[in-house]
């Protein structure tokens, strides 16, 4: 499974996306999402993986977004090659499938500064908007860090809410702002 080992550089923020081969699903039932993000959650403190600080994801249906900052050399390339490798196969053998999953290497944009990570985190939290109606529908999806923002839950993502004076109803409310500028080209998914 190819992916991408691009310079990452240690302390910056990246914009990491993925889309199933041939734009099929890599999740076909509610397992195959709770098993994504306890292999994501679980590479993050495993020993012997790169270090990283994941600050946001979501999951769709044939693609995944994560924001994430590179704690220590080659910290992001050791986390992504270790998780996505073993959800990958985890997925093949449930579905009775073989060959890649993913389309591709791994895609990943350096944040260029906070309005950057602001505007791609916007982007990744209204990404279910595909599927959800309401705003209500889009705080409750579960495969997205946008719940723990907007629910005042603890949230593992203190760097964003520190730019909006640590609330989450000021996040939230910057989040399901609907903008004529929705940024098309953070993505192509």
């Amino acid at each position: 499974m190819p992916h991408r080992i691009p310079k990452f550089i240690t302390g910056n923020y990246y914009h990491v996306y993925n889309r199933g081969v041939a734009k099929m699903p890599i999740f076909l039932t509610p397992q195959d999402y709770r098993v994504f993000m306890r292999l994501m959650f679980h590479y993050i403190k495993s020993k012997g993986v790169g270090r990283i600080n994941l600050l946001c994801y979501c999951l769709m249906p044939n693609h995944f977004h994560l924001i994430v900052e590179q704690k220590n050399k080659n910290g992001i390339s050791k986390y992504l090659q270790s998780f996505l490798t073993a959800y990958s196969m985890f997925f093949n053998y449930k579905h009775s499938r073989v060959g890649p999953l993913y389309q591709g290497r791994t895609k990943a944009r350096l944040l260029q500064n906070d309005a950057d990570l602001f505007q791609v985190s916007r982007y990744i939290h209204r990404n279910p908007r595909k599927i959800t109606k309401t705003d209500k529908e889009l705080i409750s999806y579960p495969y997205s860090s946008f719940s723990f923002y907007a629910r005042n839950r603890k949230s593992f993502g203190s760097k964003l809410l520190s730019f909006f004076e640590n609330s989450q109803k000021i996040y939230r409310s910057f989040v399901l702002f609907e903008s004529e500028n929705e940024r098309p080209d953070l993505c192509p998914y």
